[in-house]
C-alpha cells in the first residue's frame, strides 16, 4: 500500500476539495488511490523541469498525484500547471517590454553631438510663434 503524506493532505484540500476536512480528505485519497493509474508524467504538466519524483498517480482526469520514495508528497492540477505557464509567460513579456521601455528612454536622453553641435537629428525645432 502506498503512503499518504500530510502535505499532500493539505495540498489536496488547498487545490482539489478546499470545503472538506484533513480526515476526509485523507480518506477520499486513499479511496482514489486505489483506482488511481500509474503514468509517466501528466500530460497537462507544461513545466520543462520534472518534478524530482519516482511517479505520477493520474488519480482524477485533472489531478495527479507525486510518488517519491513510496509515498504521495504533493498533489497537482492542470489549473495549477497552466497558471503557472500563463505566469510564466506574463513575466518574460513584461521583462521584455520593460526592457524595450528603458532602451527607448535612453535613446530618448542621448546626444549625439558632432563638432560640438547637436547632430540633425536631435536638434530641438521651433514652434510657431517662437522668435528665432
Amino acid at each position: 500500500m502506498i503512503g499518504v503524506t500530510n502535505h499532500a493532505i493539505e495540498q489536496y484540500v488547498a487545490r482539489v476539495k478546499p470545503h472538506i476536512g484533513a480526515t476526509q480528505a485523507r480518506r477520499e485519497l486513499y479511496a482514489l488511490l486505489e483506482f488511481a493509474e500509474e503514468i509517466e508524467r501528466p500530460y497537462w504538466d507544461l513545466s520543462k523541469t520534472r518534478h524530482a519524483a519516482d511517479g505520477y498517480l493520474l488519480i482524477a482526469p485533472d489531478v495527479a498525484a507525486i510518488v517519491k520514495d513510496g509515498a504521495v508528497v504533493t498533489v497537482i492540477t492542470k489549473d495549477l500547471a497552466v497558471e503557472s505557464a500563463r505566469r510564466k509567460r506574463r513575466e518574460v513579456k513584461r521583462a521584455r517590454e520593460e526592457k524595450a521601455a528603458a532602451e527607448r528612454a535612453a535613446r530618448r536622453d542621448r546626444t549625439y553631438f558632432k563638432k560640438g553641435r547637436p547632430m540633425r537629428g536631435n536638434r530641438p525645432r521651433p514652434r510657431i510663434g517662437d522668435e528665432a
